[in-house]
């Protein structure tokens, strides 16, 4: 205990903290005390249900008194140099749900007495308990005002005498506003011994008296009142409509006034009726479910990761999903800089992840530790009902043998070598963007590039996949992948789909993301299937192309199921068709503005060190990757533009031991934020945010030459060893279709539907996976018409018998 003589001073409260605990706990228990002998005294009364709660609340109560008089013992209520658990967004809510139900308890009895009929006096004299109950709201406001003021204090241990003292107001306000409706009872009887031989019923009789609509029988309603603010009486039972209205519809129906026990004041049951409606009276009853699901999420959560630090204000069930928004890479980014901590953990919902920001230790962790991270965790929406009847994609599968399977046969087909393999399609992809681009924009006209850069990356994956490609850019076909695909993206950031983290959340009447998912899914499977039996046909036919279906049907590739194989292509096709538009499409949007236009120049400069004309460009540049100022470009535009901004989520396989002894335990997700890694000023130096090809770039005798890059140049394909398969396939069509383009056109944005070029908001959707970037259009003006003319001619004979439209 507390050293008598001590004083309350600034820097030492715990004295008052044990003034007040000591207090407001003898008050609360001379309140109990004092309704016991009340219900004691009568003899027809026992303790009932109300009444163990009563005593359980009162235990509990003594319980958390007597461990904040022990802390204060202890040393609390001074000041202590180390920040204390962040516990201010749990105990808001608590107050806020507190709040609730007690303005719940002052309403409800208050309405109903209002129904009754009654004298005003009377209607003010039975209103009094329960507005007493203000007193609990007042405290609860106050309860909220010192645990923000914690949140900021300087030494929040030392501030936290004050809500300390708080919370004992309110228990002991809550305790006595329940046993206040008794104290009359034992005032008037403390002469005649407390109770022991006096009358404690304070029987107030009813004079009998009619009135309209109403009557009451003149029997004794007794003040023995139980939980808070209820008191129990005789049945009154008479018949009596509310109003006319009600009367006619409640017309010979026997209605029972009931001053209900324990927090369902002065109910007016119908006898013989119960329905749903009536538990709207029973605060209890909607708090049950509540604790039910506040005790399984914190028994189904992941428990926090031991000394890792923790984003602050988490909220109970959701966790930090309310502080990330849409926007997920740009806020832990934020958090980053804000906490200057580079890996830090938050709550999605019951999951505990790991966010990693910095581009050193996205590559530590993604390099050095990648066995430990070779896993993927398996998400509800995605894994459960998307992805049901196709099977996973590779790169969201868990990690296991057809895993490791179907990695291998992808990276086969999807390697340097192969690449060669694919140079007709190449050729023809880049030569019909070309093509269609001078048609649609002839002179003069603006265009929306994307659509045509859609169709590109598109046919890229499908000839790969199907050996098939489609010719129109708006082609039905081609419309519905891109639209699935980018609704099932949406689908599967945590932004927009709760329920992967909010397990309840699934079993919700009228679940609109569950049955979205399912639509999408039919969608899905219906053009998958018609695409594999297609190739069937084909085969048959004999006018099959080599592909990877092709091969696997007709038994080239006889270890892979088609449950596998139809994953490969899923993979190729969902991979694929939304990166490489995303950052093809803004890298031309930086290239038209007017800061783009020197690099357009310098880059075309570039272009005719290499080929001495725009036939040699169109014939070789598929090839090979040989100008350096365009791969300076690419990568300049797979850095700044993150196609995907947050990496698919990785779960760990293994402890892995981080900095000051960290410990991240097996099967914690991780996610690396692949924006913030990019745009970190520490590695790529204080122009990070800007657009600028030159940083890839040395002038040894003012040309330019590729910089030596030690190590991965940027995030934006992952890294370790679930990294991304196909990017060797996306530099080459990135490569080929810019080298093509900045040989044909001087590219110009417009006026009045500019890009935008900022590598967050440049994105329409922040909460898809993959980004999707604003419409904007631009002018495309040839620099050689009729050399560009003779080379679309040539093309076109060229690639006629590539592949069969």
């Amino acid at each position: 205990m507390a050293i008598p003589g001590v004083r309350i001073t600034a820097t030492n409260k715990s004295p008052l903290i044990l003034i007040a605990t000591w207090l407001l706990l003898v008050l609360a228990a001379f309140a109990y005390v004092m309704r016991s002998i009340v219900k004691i005294s009568r003899q027809a009364m026992r303790f009932e249900f109300d009444d163990y709660l009563l005593t359980g609340a009162l235990v509990f109560c003594a319980a958390q008194s007597l461990a904040t008089i022990l802390r204060a013992a202890d040393g609390f209520g001074k000041p202590f140099n180390t920040l204390s658990v962040d516990k201010t967004a749990w105990w808001i809510v608590f107050d806020v749900y507190n709040s609730i139900t007690e303005t719940a308890l002052i309403v409800i009895p208050i309405y109903i007495i209002g129904q009754v009929q009654w004298p005003i006096s009377r209607k003010v004299v039975f209103s009094t308990p329960f507005v007493l109950r203000l007193c609990t709201i007042a405290a609860c406001v106050t309860d909220m005002v010192m645990w923000h003021n914690l949140s900021t204090a300087e030494d929040p241990y030392f501030a936290e005498w004050t809500v300390s003292v708080t919370t004992q107001i309110i228990q002991c306000s809550c305790l006595v506003c329940t046993c206040v409706l008794y104290l009359r009872n034992f005032l008037s009887s403390i002469e005649t011994g407390f109770g022991l031989n006096g009358d404690l019923s304070a029987s107030i009789p009813l004079k009998p008296r009619a009135t309209k609509g109403f009557s009451l029988s003149s029997e004794r309603l007794t003040g023995s009142a139980s939980m808070p603010g209820q008191i129990r009486s005789q049945r009154v039972v008479d018949s009596f409509p509310l109003s006319e209205e009600s009367g006619k519809r409640r017309e010979g129906q026997k209605v029972t006034l009931r001053m209900y026990t324990f927090l369902s004041p002065f109910s007016l049951i119908p006898e013989g009726t119960w329905s749903w409606q009536w538990l709207l009276l029973y605060p209890w009853a909607l708090l049950f479910p509540i604790l039910v699901v506040l005790f399984l999420h914190s028994h189904l959560s992941d428990p926090p990761i031991a000394g890792l630090f923790s984003i602050p204000n988490a909220l109970p069930i959701i966790g930090h999903l309310h502080l990330l928004g849409d926007d997920h890479a740009s806020v832990c980014e934020k958090l980053w800089r804000t906490y200057n901590k580079s890996v830090f953990q938050i709550r999605l919902g019951n999951t505990t992840a790991v966010v990693v920001n910095s581009f050193q230790d996205a590559r530590r962790i993604l390099v050095s530790h990648q066995s430990a991270l070779i896993d993927r965790p398996t998400l509800y929406t995605f894994h459960g009902v998307i992805s049901s009847t196709q099977g996973f994609t590779i790169g969201s599968s868990p990690w296991d043998d057809s895993t490791r399977n179907r990695r291998r046969a992808a990276g086969t087909v999807l390697s340097r070598p192969a690449i060669r393999s694919y140079h007709d399609m190449f050729d023809l992809e880049t030569h019909d963007l070309i093509s269609d681009t001078y048609a649609d924009g002839k002179g003069g006209k603006e265009l929306e590039i994307r659509p045509y850069i859609q169709r590109l990356a598109l046919n890229t994956t499908l000839t790969l996949c199907y050996g098939i490609r489609m010719r129109g850019v708006y082609d039905d076909l081609l419309r519905e992948i891109l639209e699935v695909g980018s609704a099932i993206s949406l689908l599967r950031s945590a932004s927009e789909n709760y329920q992967d983290y909010i397990p309840i959340l699934r079993y919700l009447p009228g679940n609109k993301k569950t049955e979205r998912a399912k639509t999408l899914r039919r969608r899905r499977d219906k053009y998958l299937s018609f695409l594999l039996d297609t190739v069937r046909e084909n085969i048959r036919n004999g006018t099959d192309k080599p592909c990877v279906s092709a091969a696997i049907l007709k038994g080239e590739e006889t270890r892979l199921t088609d449950v596998e194989v139809s994953s490969i292509c899923l993979s190729l096709v969902s991979g694929g068709f939304e990166t490489i538009p995303a950052t093809l499409t803004s890298c031309i949007g930086s290239l038209a503005t007017e800061a783009g236009q020197i690099f357009q120049e310098r880059a075309y400069e570039d272009i005719q060190r290499y080929y001495s004309n725009m036939e040699d460009v169109f014939l070789e540049s598929f090839i090979e990757e040989k100008v350096p100022y365009v791969n300076a470009l690419v990568k300049e535009a797979e850095r700044y533009y993150t196609a995907s901004a947050m990496n698919l989520p990785r779960k760990t396989t293994v402890d892995i031991t981080w900095d000051n002894g960290v410990v991240i335990p097996a099967k914690t997700m991780v996610l690396v934020n692949l924006q913030a890694a990019n745009h970190d000023v520490d590695h790529f130096g204080n122009d990070a945010d800007s657009f600028n090809p030159e940083r890839w770039l040395e002038y040894p005798e003012n040309i330019p030459v590729e910089r030596t890059i030690q190590g991965l140049p940027h995030m934006s394909f992952g890294a370790g060893a679930r990294a991304c398969s196909g990017q060797f396939v996306a530099n080459r069509v990135i490569y080929t279709a810019l080298i093509r383009l900045l040989s044909s056109y001087r590219i110009v944005a417009s006026e009045e539907f500019p890009p935008n070029t900022h590598y967050a908001h440049y994105n329409a959707i922040k909460s898809a996976l993959v980004a999707i970037p604003r419409d904007f259009k631009v002018k495309l003006v040839p620099r050689d018409e009729k050399e560009l003319l003779a080379c679309l001619d040539s093309g076109a004979k060229r690639t006629e018998q590539h592949y069969v439209v």
